[in-house]
């Protein structure tokens, strides 16, 4: 994950200030997501919340919802965020993404899609 500064890894931190910065490419998005690896312990995940990467996840979901890949890999990172660090649920809701959760669940026939919204929730 890089070197931790200020309890934020440094790969999480450039790869957030790409997901918000680049997120005008759906290719971009889905390649940023696919290098975040999220791993299943704690204090790693801490890490990733406080470089604001759910935020910008949150971001890439909501601008790109008829995507699969998109939500595939955004409802994964979400399930696996919460489950390690169940605080990050607040975070969510602050983000209103539900909403776009359930959306998901309508938009796509994938049952990649549905699986991980599923483990989002």
């Amino acid at each position: 994950h890089g070197t931790p500064q200020n309890g934020v890894c440094s790969k999480c931190r450039v790869l957030t200030k790409r997901l918000f910065h680049e997120s005008k490419s759906e290719e971009t998005i889905v390649s940023i997501m696919e290098e975040i690896y999220i791993p299943n312990d704690a204090e790693s995940c801490e890490r990733i919340v406080a470089s604001g990467y759910v935020q910008a996840l949150v971001s890439a979901m909501k601008q790109h919802s008829m995507n699969e890949k998109i939500q595939i890999h955004g409802c994964l990172a979400i399930g696996n965020l919460v489950y390690q660090k169940p605080e990050t649920g607040k975070i969510l809701a602050e983000e209103d993404i539900i909403p776009y959760l359930v959306a998901a669940l309508y938009a796509h026939s994938n049952p990649t899609v549905h699986k991980n919204v599923c483990l989002a929730l």
